[in-house]
């Protein structure tokens, strides 16, 4: 993806500040997965649609593992199992899980990658 730039005049008018082509598609794809890996899931999802080298960067693991949170391992049970680290983000969004012997559920925001639960009423009590 190439953005032309053309020529800009500074607000001080000192002179003119001359600027080519920026190729975007020319960053190495770690350096463009590493910093979607810092925007929202909402973020990398509308990045993807800008070019391949960004939809090619938001497909990867490095980016959905930086969404999901730090003790999701422990969350999931063994039985299952999900291809990629979006599918799981994906999964956890919209399959809420029961944890703590069934007294909370628990699942992630869409959007903002945000930590939900549910408390049961047995675990809440009134003093």
């Amino acid at each position: 993806m190439k953005i032309e730039v053309s020529e800009m005049e500074e607000r001080k008018g000192k002179g003119k500040i001359m600027c080519g082509t920026l190729d975007l598609s020319a960053h190495p794809l770690d350096c463009i997965t590493l910093i979607i890996s810092f925007t929202s899931p909402r973020d990398a999802c509308r990045l993807s649609l800008v070019s391949t080298a960004f939809n090619s960067a938001t497909e990867s693991d490095a980016v959905w593992e930086s969404f999901l949170p730090s003790q999701y391992q422990a969350l999931i049970p063994s039985s299952l199992s999900f291809s990629s680290k979006k599918q799981l983000y994906l999964s956890l969004c919209e399959n809420p899980l029961l944890i703590e012997a069934g007294r909370k559920s628990f699942w992630l925001e869409r959007g903002s990658g945000k930590k939900c639960y549910m408390l049961s009423p047995r675990d809440l009590t009134i003093i």
